[in-house]
């Protein structure tokens, strides 16, 4: 929900600015918790002083129902669910919820994109995409497929960017998040790691990459105790992608954008069992691509 808002922020406190898909941000917060948080997950993306912003936002936090000003629009990130009871609204909450309305706008700017709720990484060169809704278990399958085998680089933990003019995926190389049942099934909690924004590279990576062709597509259709894996069709694919699609609500001309991100790369159901299993599973296929 957008709207003019009636008071302009302090916008003096807008001082962090990033580069994100090739767009230029300046982010600031009421409260220094979310400013510090966003800083620290956006921190491979900042960006220099110099130069003009094409975007400012301002999350308001000290207010019953947080919200960000986005340019002039105020946007309602944060909302009251008297049915689930949530009341409390953390400083990684906003912060998420805020950028993910910055970064909507940030994408727009790219027709050329296709973005996806999506894990990211490069194998042999190529792009494996991990696709799925929130709490399907990508960065769980993402950082047991880092754990599997070492020499690997990022791409994304949060957003696949498929450039359709290009055929690659681009880098989101926002800092990993992982929940506490992820790190305990992948039996990390004895790192001592920030988890709300760590950064692999040296740790699970070598490094993260820039961008690169995109190879095989693998969309999470939930979880059982063995792992299945089936090659979808073209039109099965795209139907398949959709619903991760960010920007799918506004309508289906967005097919034709899914069916040109699409071309080139082979596209899989798959049915995750345990994470190191499914980890194996995705390495034989990806290790035995023609």
């Amino acid at each position: 929900m957008t709207g003019a808002r009636t008071e302009p922020p302090n916008r003096a406190s807008a001082g962090l600015r990033h580069r994100i898909a090739g767009v230029t941000l300046a982010f600031g917060s009421d409260d220094e918790r979310v400013a510090i948080l966003q800083s620290r997950r956006y921190r491979r993306m900042q960006a220099d002083d110099e130069g003009s912003t094409d975007i400012n936002a301002f999350t308001v936090c000290r207010t019953d129902e947080p919200y960000v000003v986005i340019d002039d629009d105020v946007v309602r990130c944060c909302r009251h669910d008297a049915v689930a009871g949530e009341r409390n609204f953390t400083p990684e909450l906003i912060e998420g919820r805020a950028m993910l309305e910055v970064n909507r706008r940030i994408f727009a700017r790219r027709p050329e994109l296709v973005v996806c709720h999506a894990g990211a990484l490069v194998i042999d060169r190529k792009a494996v995409v991990i696709a799925g809704p929130s709490r399907a278990g990508k960065s769980t399958l993402t950082l047991s497929l880092l754990l599997a085998v070492r020499g690997h680089r990022m791409l994304s933990d949060e957003f696949a960017l498929i450039n359709i003019d290009e055929g690659t995926v681009e880098a989101f190389p926002r800092l990993l998040s992982a929940r506490a049942g992820t790190r305990r099934s992948l039996g990390l909690g004895v790192l001592h790691l920030a988890w709300d924004a760590f950064d692999p590279t040296g740790i699970f990576v070598e490094g993260w990459a820039a961008e690169a062709p995109i190879g095989e597509v693998f969309i999470l259709a939930g979880r059982d105790d063995y792992t299945r894996i089936r090659r979808l069709g073209d039109a099965e694919a795209m139907l398949a992608l959709l619903p991760n699609v960010m920007g799918a609500e506004h309508g289906l001309a967005i097919l034709d954008k899914v069916e040109a991100a699409l071309k080139g790369a082979t596209v899989y159901e798959l049915v995750a069992g345990p994470p190191q299993e499914a980890a194996a599973a995705v390495l034989e296929i990806v290790q035995h691509r023609a």
